[in-house]
């Protein structure tokens, strides 16, 4: 991370700090380091990397600087964004798993200010799958889809924190993004296999065919998306009890009525889509 951004929390003394500066020799996010082990550096648990906003998104700490505020906690990024994500299928490896849902959790929505963007949090039904049978790797799969496609509005246009364009020099658009999950499939693919996935022609390591390449490749062109548009995007492993919020909507999502498309939720039309569907 070159460059930081840092506001106080909602609950120091409310002086804001605007600082835009390059972060201190030894303080950058290294590619090779993980998010645990680059803050473990700076004594930072691992429930504390996080942090709530004004607006009720959720945001990185700053170990870039020495400021804190009155709690002893790290200033935040503002420019960072952490997205949960989660997906639930009933019954996984059995004929009993006909349904998978999903869940992405950006925060509190009722931190912010009436004037201001809140975190809007999604719960959703996975469709059927010609092919493809429901399972937890394919719903993980789908949950990491939707909290990329979440995160891309903030990437172009901000809105993640209420900035003040005067003082900022601009809007601060997310130029970070980290996708939170439990999912080691999910996180450990993404972050060490997709490239060599990619290199060796969709083949692993011992020449069999790469599972659920159609949503590798997906993730993969939004990630590239994301890319292009400015924004590093780092995936983070977790234990389950730090990602119960996504985890709760993806069980909501098992009933709801609503599916993903390309400009967010939708109502499910069709039942038949979405129940029973792929091959097992």
């Amino acid at each position: 991370m070159n460059r930081a951004y840092h506001s106080s929390q909602d609950h120091d003394s409310g002086d804001d700090l605007h600082n835009d500066h390059p972060a201190p020799a030894g303080r950058e996010l290294r590619d090779e380091t993980t998010l645990d082990e680059y803050y473990a550096l700076f004594d930072l648990p691992p429930d504390e990397i996080e942090s709530v906003g004004r607006s009720g998104f959720t945001h990185l700490r700053c170990p870039g600087t020495d400021h804190r505020c009155m709690c002893g906690r790290l200033y935040s990024h503002l420019t960072s964004l952490i997205v949960a994500v989660d997906g639930a299928c009933p019954g996984n490896g059995s004929p009993k798993a006909v349904r998978s849902a999903c869940g992405v959790y950006l925060g509190n929505p009722d931190k912010a200010e009436a004037d201001e963007r809140k975190p809007e949090n999604w719960a959703w039904r996975v469709p059927n799958a010609a092919g493809y049978a429901h399972t937890s790797q394919r719903a993980e799969l789908h949950a990491a889809l939707g909290g990329l496609q979440a995160a891309r509005g903030f990437v172009e246009s901000g809105g993640q924190w209420p900035c003040e364009p005067e003082s900022c020099g601009g809007r601060c658009q997310a130029n970070y993004v980290v996708i939170k999950s439990d999912s080691a499939y999910l996180v450990n693919g993404a972050s060490q296999s997709l490239k060599k996935w990619q290199g060796n022609g969709w083949k692993t390591a011992s020449r069999t065919a790469v599972k659920n390449r159609d949503l590798w490749e997906e993730i993969s062109r939004r990630l590239e998306e994301l890319k292009g548009l400015g924004a590093e995007v780092e995936f983070w492993l977790v234990p389950r009890e730090m990602n119960w919020k996504a985890d709760e909507l993806a069980n909501e999502g098992l009933s709801s009525g609503m599916c993903l498309g390309e400009d967010g939720l939708e109502f499910i039309t069709r039942e038949s889509d979405f129940v029973g569907g792929g091959a097992h």
